[in-house]
């Protein structure tokens, strides 16, 4: 109770005028501030004494100001420094403005107290710093803290963000950088300037977009803007000009009402901009008057954005996934990588897995595809490995790995990539038509497609690539196993590794290929897959845009049935089908064994249970 109380009075007298001493002088004197924190309370730094220490030590934080940001203030003078503690710990406190916050002997300006009190105060430095303009500044507080007394006093701010590299904190002498991600918030601590403070100077220190893909003429972007007020006055009014290339596209005003403290910083929306030209663009945002006046420094106005624009009236089509699997038959442990990667996508419908078979240890494997070692490139900087795994060769933070392909050890992590590389939305669709030729010696394959517009996300260079893949191979060289079904096998790169130059300016495209079968391949067994992508001579530059696949028997499928003649269950209108001579549905359960309707089926993962009066087969459906 006693610490919610504080807290709601923290936020009483945060959102109160500031009274008394601090109050008059503000009033007499026109302070301003110099800082990154908000007046709110957030909460207070933690500080943990050894089991052993009694000793007294201090405690320090302040904020750091660069040249771009002391350069606007240049004559003014910083005659105070407020500071924020809770609780209040302590003998006294030391406010200081220092050039080189670890250098001792570079502070310029200091004063010390032993009267102050829980929450803000404010500290009048014994001689006013004159700001030069060109140097760095930290202004900052100690506090001595007593023998076994508690060292927890100094205070962040309520941001929901720190400013990087801004904020310095530490014990006895020692200063450390502040981590914005582990703590997203500003100390409680500024200089108080009395001067000439510019007037109408904001910084657009971000551009914050939910919707990045802007439907031509009719779509309208409307990002949010986090914008710093650096002037004495509030701001209230902005209008905003984006620019393509060097030339300006479109141009706006905010279109909420708010207003923006000095040294405040705040979130704004703008009216929407549009965008002429379809494709990726590079927009740079820049915001061009405050206030209805010329901001006095425009150095800092402007941030660039990424958007992508389709064409009027186009759609997102459905987006398959290409998961590509490098293995090796001499690797033991393939099969339990298989395993691992069939419980999150071998059901899934909207996947397309294929294994590139590759050298282990110096031992080739019988079923590398003749130019496939080509695809070593998709390691990057690092040493061909298996197993290892991309997803549209999108590249992911965070890993080990350089990307696009990354050993992938939890099946958490195979729905992450696959969700991460879903969640692009796909402008081109991919339909692949195939069938054997009359001799049988053959497929013949047609690859054809819409877009929503004449180039993808990020293009240099488009091209479509067309693979031929073998399922159901039994194997007798798998290590580890006796025998073994090899799925996914890539048996031929039909029109080279990176495929062939596609172009999108008539929003369609077909192509057609006569594909040869050899000896010893099972046509009924075997699929086309094919795919658009990105080509660079840059591994994270080679992005997958969609895909698409077509079984020479429909039935032919990396899942639980392992013969072509048996059926393959699927979902239409929320009920389950049969494709099979002779098959119907038995029942279908949920993963825990309970029988459910056929009808409605919500979204998850079914085991289908099919039989033609004498034969039974059971197959895992996921639902969408």
């Amino acid at each position: 109770m006693k610490s919610f109380r504080k807290i709601a009075l923290a936020a009483a007298l945060a959102a109160a005028p500031l009274t008394g001493l601090m109050a008059q002088q503000q009033a007499k004197e026109n302070n301003f501030i110099l800082g990154w924190c908000k007046t709110q309370w957030g909460q207070t730094m933690q500080v943990q004494r050894d089991k052993d220490d009694i000793a007294a030590h201090q405690v320090h934080a302040a904020a750091h100001f660069t040249p771009s940001v002391t350069k606007k203030y240049k004559g003014c003078q910083i005659k105070y420094v407020d500071f924020g503690v809770e609780p209040k710990q302590g003998s006294s406190v030391r406010v200081f403005v220092s050039t080189d916050i670890e250098n001792p002997d570079a502070v310029v300006a200091a004063s010390s107290t032993t009267e102050w009190e829980e929450g803000w105060n404010r500290c009048q430095l014994e001689i006013p710093y004159t700001i030069k303009g060109t140097e760095d500044l930290y202004v900052g507080y100690e506090v001595l803290i007593g023998e076994k007394e508690s060292m927890n006093t100094i205070t962040y701010d309520n941001s929901i963000e720190s400013e990087p590299d801004r904020n310095w904190y530490g014990a006895d002498g020692l200063w450390y950088k502040l981590n914005p991600a582990q703590v997203p918030a500003n100390f409680r601590v500024r200089g108080i300037l009395t001067g000439n403070a510019p007037d109408c100077d904001v910084a657009l220190e971000k551009v914050i977009s939910t919707e990045d893909y802007i439907e031509q003429k009719n779509g309208l972007w409307k990002p949010t803007l986090r914008v710093r007020n650096y002037g004495s006055e509030p701001i209230t009014s902005l209008h905003i000009q984006a620019t393509v290339n060097g030339q300006v596209v479109s141009e706006a005003d905010t279109d909420d009402d708010f207003e923006i403290a000095s040294s405040e910083v705040a979130d704004v929306e703008i009216a929407g901009l549009s965008f002429p030209d379809l494709g990726t663009a590079d927009v740079t945002l820049t915001i061009t008057k405050v206030n209805g006046k010329d901001d006095p420094d425009m150095a800092d106005n402007a941030q660039t954005h990424t958007v992508f624009v389709y064409a009027e009236g186009g759609k997102v089509y459905k987006h398959n996934v290409l998961f590509e699997q490098f293995t090796a038959e001499y690797y033991k442990e393939a099969p339990a990588a298989d395993e691992l990667y069939a419980k999150e996508i071998a059901d899934r419908n909207d996947v397309i897995w294929v294994k590139h078979h590759r050298p282990y240890k110096g031992v080739p494997d019988q079923f590398t595809a003749e130019g496939e070692t080509e695809y070593d490139k998709l390691f990057g900087s690092a040493r061909p490995f298996v197993p290892g795994v991309c997803a549209d060769r999108r590249i992911f933070v965070g890993q080990e790995d350089p990307g696009p392909v990354y050993f992938i050890a939890t099946s958490g992590d195979v729905t992450g990539m696959v969700g991460g590389a879903q969640s692009i939305p796909a402008f081109v669709n991919v339909k692949v038509d195939v069938k054997k030729s009359a001799d049988g010696k053959s497929l013949d394959a047609t690859v054809s497609g819409v877009s929503t517009t004449t180039v993808l996300q990020q293009q240099t260079d488009l091209r479509l690539t067309v693979w031929l893949v073998e399922d159901g191979i039994k194997s007798t060289t798998q290590e580890g196993r006796d025998e073994y079904i090899q799925d996914g096998v890539l048996r031929s790169l039909v029109n080279t590794a990176w495929g062939e130059s596609l172009d999108l300016t008539a929003l369609e495209y077909s192509r057609t290929y006569q594909i040869p079968l050899k000896e010893g391949w099972n046509a009924d067994k075997m699929r086309v897959v094919a795919f658009i992508s990105n080509y660079s001579t840059n591994e994270k530059e080679c992005q997958v845009y969609n895909s698409g696949q077509a079984f020479v028997n429909a039935a032919t499928a990396i899942t639980d049935v392992k013969d072509a003649a048996q059926p393959m269950a699927y979902c239409q209108d929320g009920k389950v089908l049969v494709a099979g001579s002779g098959f119907s549905v038995e029942g279908v359960y949920d993963v825990s064994g309970r029988a459910v309707a056929n009808a409605n089926l919500a979204p998850g993962l079914y085991i289908v249970r099919m039989t033609n009066g004498k034969t039974e087969a059971t197959q895992k459906l996921c639902v969408k």
